[in-house]
C-alpha cells in the first residue's frame, strides 16, 4: 500500500484566481435560481451557482469558461468510484477518506484540497462507520466560441 499525506494544492487555484482577478469581463451568474442535481448509485451531485467567464489571451483572442460551484455526496459504500468529468477542484468537507490517483493512494483530511484533471475518475474509499462523504467542487470548463 502506497499511502502518502495531501500536500496543499497550490497551482491549481492560483491559476485560476489570478485568470479571473485579471479577466476583463468578470462572471455574470448564469442562473443562480437554478441548481442542478444529478443522483447515480449512492453519489449525488449538485451544483448551486453555473457562471461563464471570458479571459482574454495576448492575441486578443477571447476564451469563454464555463464555471460551477456545488457539491458531491457519496454514500453507502466503501469505495466509490465518481465518473470522469471536466477538471475541477475538490475541497472535502466531511470525514476522512483515501483518494486512488493512479497508483498512489492519499489520505485526505476534512478541508483538504486536491484537483482532479479532465476525463479522470475520482476513486474515493470512504472511512468511518457511516461511509459518507461530501465534498465542495469548483469546476472549471473550457466552451467553445459562438
Amino acid at each position: 500500500m502506497n499511502e502518502r499525506k495531501a500536500a496543499p494544492m497550490k497551482m491549481g487555484l492560483a491559476f485560476v484566481s489570478v485568470a479571473l482577478a485579471s479577466s476583463a469581463v468578470l462572471a455574470q451568474p448564469a442562473d443562480t435560481g437554478q441548481v442542478r442535481s444529478e443522483t447515480t448509485r449512492g453519489i449525488a451531485a449538485s451544483a448551486r451557482f453555473v457562471a461563464t467567464a471570458e479571459l482574454a489571451e495576448q492575441g486578443g483572442q477571447a476564451q469563454t469558461f464555463q464555471l460551477s460551484l456545488g457539491d458531491i455526496k457519496a454514500s453507502g459504500h466503501k469505495r466509490v468510484e465518481i465518473p470522469p468529468s471536466g477538471f475541477y477542484v475538490a475541497t472535502l468537507v466531511t470525514n476522512d477518506v483515501i483518494s486512488i490517483e493512479g497508483d498512489q493512494r492519499v489520505l485526505r483530511h476534512t478541508g483538504d484540497s486536491w484537483e482532479v484533471q479532465a476525463g479522470q475518475p475520482l476513486v474515493l474509499e470512504l472511512q468511518g462507520k457511516n461511509h459518507t462523504v461530501l465534498l465542495e467542487v469548483f469546476r472549471v470548463e473550457p466552451r467553445p466560441a459562438r
